[in-house]
């Protein structure tokens, strides 16, 4: 199973390491292989030219699309660097092509920035006079959000509200400073990408909506529940695709990731340590693990923290 991360600057993870960027927490998180195909400073202009190589030819089940930070930008007081309505049309583009090619797009909104002033973040890269009509750099950024919105209802895909998710980490008491790349915990005045805990932000999202989209696709058979330390012993008896979620407390309602369950198999192939992300946005951790099976297998699944909410099935082919 395969999901390849379609955008920008953000997708590529400049300023934080491999590890740390929401493309590779997936794959770590989930067991989906990823394939990043994020391009700094790519619009949708870009986007659409390099789609055959970057995206098709991988032949993936699911694309996220995350491009915009370069599209709304102001280049002059009356246009921006992709305008609005190039920046829907292209976007459409590209879900045709990947629902053509039998993947699932998810479209992906886009965060907030920390506008400053001439001298630090987001306006001293960009005139500040330009964004003075709509009230902000901010608001012209929830211009193109509203696009996405609109289409991803029109196209009937899936939507990754990242906007949404921000925001509710500030209302939880977060401040941009501590989500994106800032003075506060970098040397870098950028404002703009996400550091180490925006990029478990932009996981999380992710991760959810894919458990959501797979859940529906699987026949789930086994539910048990585990206390720290507690184990089970799962037989998988048929080859193919299984999915295990897990569910667990987050009381203290921090960005982190954090070890779940241990899982470890008869065989040699399934031996790890199943990680979920916390999130600010619900007092419960959510994850999953895909699991492909050749062969039968036996597994056993142990709790490394209390009442952990499991259950496993096997996805049906379409």
């Amino acid at each position: 199973m395969k999901l390849v991360t379609f955008g920008d600057s953000i997708t590529a993870g400049v300023f934080v390491d491999r590890k740390d960027s929401f493309p590779n927490l997936i794959e770590e998180v989930t067991g989906i292989r990823v394939i990043n195909s994020g391009v700094p400073g790519n619009s949708t202009a870009e986007a659409v030219k390099r789609i055959e190589k970057d995206i098709l030819l991988y032949k993936p089940n699911f694309v996220t699309i995350g491009f915009g930070m370069n599209d709304h930008y102001l280049i002059n007081s009356n246009a921006h660097m992709v305008s609005l309505k190039d920046y829907s049309h292209n976007m459409m583009h590209l879900v045709n092509l990947i629902r053509d090619h039998k993947a699932v797009a998810l479209l992906l909104t886009l965060q907030p920035v920390i506008e400053g002033d001439q001298e630090y973040y987001y306006y001293s890269r960009h005139d500040c006079n330009f964004y003075k009509p709509y009230g902000g750099a901010n608001n012209v950024i929830s211009l193109y959000n509203e696009s996405i919105y609109v289409l991803a209802q029109k196209a009937e895909t899936i939507l990754v509200d990242i906007y949404a998710a921000f925001m509710q980490a500030l209302e939880e008491g977060y401040i941009l400073d501590d989500l994106l790349v800032s003075l506060k915990n970098s040397t870098q005045a950028d404002g703009v990408h996400p550091n180490k805990k925006g990029h478990l932000i932009y996981a999380s999202q992710v991760i959810k909506s894919l458990a959501t989209q797979l859940g529906s696709k699987a026949e789930f058979y086994k539910m048990f529940t585990l206390v720290k330390n507690g184990s089970i012993r799962l037989e998988l008896l048929l080859p193919g695709t299984y999915i295990m979620t897990f569910t667990s407390s987050n009381a203290n309602q921090e960005l982190a990731l954090r070890d779940l369950v241990q899982i470890n198999g008869e065989g040699y192939k399934h031996n790890f340590f199943q990680k979920g992300l916390s999130s600010t946005i619900d007092s419960q951790l959510t994850c999953f693990r895909i699991m492909e099976i050749e062969r039968p297998e036996i597994i056993t699944v142990k709790a490394l923290t209390d009442n952990v909410i499991g259950k496993i099935g096997l996805i049906k082919s379409n």
